[in-house]
C-alpha cells in the first residue's frame, strides 16, 4: 500500500518508535549481522527459516485401478463376472476412476448374486483407502526475526527521492519485515530527539 505525506512531515518522519528502534539496533549489534550493509541486514532479519512442518500430512485417496478391484475378489468368482453381458460397461465405468461407478457396479453384481456382502466390503476397502498426502512438505517457512519481533506491525517507509508535482512525497508500507530504511534509521538515530539530524539521503532509491 502506498500513501502520500507532506514533505515537511517526511523530514521529521521516524519509521519506528524508540523501543522498536532500540530492539533493532541491539539485534544489529550481534555478531551475525556484523559487516552487513543495510540491505543485507534487512534481508537477513526478514528471512523465514525453514522449519519442520508442525501439521501432520492429511490423508488423501489412494489411487486404484480396475485390476486392484478384480484382485480384491475371490478368484473363483471372476469367470462368472467376466461372462456377464454387462461386464464391458462395468470395466469402462470403473476405468473412469469414479467411486460412484464402482458403487453402481457393486449394486448390479450384488443383485444378480455375482458377489456377496463380504465382496462389497473388500471392494469398498480398495476405493476408500487413503494414504498420507505425497505433496505434504516436511519443511515449511517459519517466522522470521522481523515477524517474531514486530508481528504484523506496518512500518511507513518514506521515499525522499520521489516527490509528486503537488509537493507530496511517497510513503510505502511494509509489514512483517525489516526494510533497509529501518536498518539505516536504527544505526543512525538513537532517540526521537536525534531524528532532526537523521540524513534522508541514506534511504535507498526505488519503490513508490
Amino acid at each position: 500500500m502506498t500513501l502520500r505525506a507532506g514533505v515537511a512531515d517526511v523530514a521529521d518522519h521516524r519509521i519506528m518508535t524508540d523501543p522498536e528502534r532500540a530492539t533493532l539496533r541491539d539485534r544489529l549489534a550481534l555478531d551475525d549481522c556484523a559487516g552487513m550493509d543495510d540491505a543485507a541486514a534487512a534481508a537477513y532479519l526478514s528471512a523465514q527459516p525453514m522449519i519442520d512442518n508442525p501439521e501432520p500430512p492429511r490423508p488423501v485417496p489412494k489411487p486404484w485401478t480396475g485390476l486392484d478391484l478384480i484382485r480384491a475378489l475371490p478368484p473363483e468368482k471372476i469367470p462368472a463376472i467376466k461372462a456377464d453381458n454387462y461386464f464391458p460397461q462395468i470395466m469402462a465405468d470403473i476405468r473412469s476412476g469414479s467411486v460412484a461407478a464402482v458403487e453402481e457396479a457393486m449394486a448390479y453384481l450384488r443383485v444378480f448374486g455375482l458377489i456377496d456382502d463380504n465382496d462389497v466390503t473388500a471392494l469398498r476397502a480398495v476405493v476408500e483407502a487413503t494414504i498420507p498426502d505425497p505433496a505434504w512438505p516436511p519443511k515449511v517457512p517459519g517466522r522470521s526475526w522481523a515477524q517474531a519481533t514486530y508481528g504484523d506491525r506496518a512500518f511507513a517507509i518514506p521515499n525522499p527521492h520521489y516527490v509528486y508535482e503537488d509537493g507530496l512525497t511517497s510513503l510505502s508500507y511494509a509489514a512483517g519485515q525489516v526494510m533497509p530504511e529501518m536498518v539505516a534509521e536504527a544505526r543512525t538515530v538513537e532517540t526521537a530527539a536525534d531524528a532532526a539530524d537523521f540524513p534522508l539521503d541514506v534511504m535507498p532509491e526505488g519503490g513508490d
